[in-house]
């Protein structure tokens, strides 16, 4: 079961199974804020202790923000510099999916996320 929620001031989606409960934020690039074992009452990941999530902007530096839960990567890790059509581009710290507002649909108990890059065609 999928529902919409508001988890530490943002809107979230709960992904809910027999076993599992899933706290994903498609507004904070996806990042799969909670993970807990139901039977256990046990969370996975580290949990952000402030009552709401602050909210990145490209090129926003990776470690002045929270560390739980999971965030997405893509494509580095490091701040660094590609070649894009022959030209040298600054590429963010940590990628730029971890600070999109991401796009998403459901359909059938499955959410799909997307999400177009400002910098890579």
């Amino acid at each position: 079961m999928i529902t919409g929620i508001v988890f530490k001031g943002v809107n979230a989606l709960k992904i809910e199974n027999d076993f599992l409960c899933v706290t994903l934020i498609p507004e904070l690039g996806g990042k799969i804020a909670s993970v807990i074992h139901k039977d256990k009452n046990f969370e996975f990941y580290f949990q952000h202790k402030q009552e709401i999530f602050p909210t990145p902007e490209l090129f926003s530096n990776f470690e002045e923000f929270d560390a739980s839960g999971l965030d997405d990567c893509f494509p580095s890790v490091d701040s660094c510099s590609v070649n894009i059509n022959g030209r040298s581009v600054q590429y963010p710290d940590h990628g730029e999916i971890w600070s999109k507002v991401m796009t998403y649909e459901i359909s059938n108990d499955t959410v799909v996320l997307r999400c177009s890059s400002e910098i890579l065609p």
